[in-house]
């Protein structure tokens, strides 16, 4: 494995979901990815979202991802929103996000789902 590989392995080690939030809008965050180098700062991050219960979304919502430094501050935040009347039960997202700091310096990600 090289080294930039290792780095986005090391990296979504570091993502927190809240699953009990998932579960409460019925959804699923899956196949995460997070495409950056360590001395990048910006980030892509890829996922899927599924529906747990194969049934539509009550809510529209947002998948919120917090980007947190070794200090402990947020340096980024981003949100995709999701319809309720679009969902289908599955969907692949994208979103970029500008660290305002290099990737390496990253040591939290939180992943959370709000009704939007």
């Amino acid at each position: 494995m090289d080294e930039i590989t290792q780095f986005r392995k090391d990296l979504l080690e570091k993502v927190s979901r809240m699953e009990s939030m998932e579960e409460e809008f019925g959804i699923k965050i899956n196949r995460l990815s997070i495409i950056t180098e360590p001395d990048n700062d910006g980030v892509n991050i890829n996922f899927e979202v599924t529906s747990i219960s194969g049934k539509k979304l009550k809510d529209d919502i947002e998948i919120h991802f917090a980007f947190y430094d070794n200090n402990g501050f947020i340096t980024c935040k981003d949100s995709i929103y999701i319809a309720s009347d679009r969902f289908k039960g599955f969907s692949i997202e994208s979103t970029y996000c500008d660290l305002h700091t290099e990737a390496r310096n990253i040591n939290r990600i939180v992943c959370y789902p709000s009704k939007y």
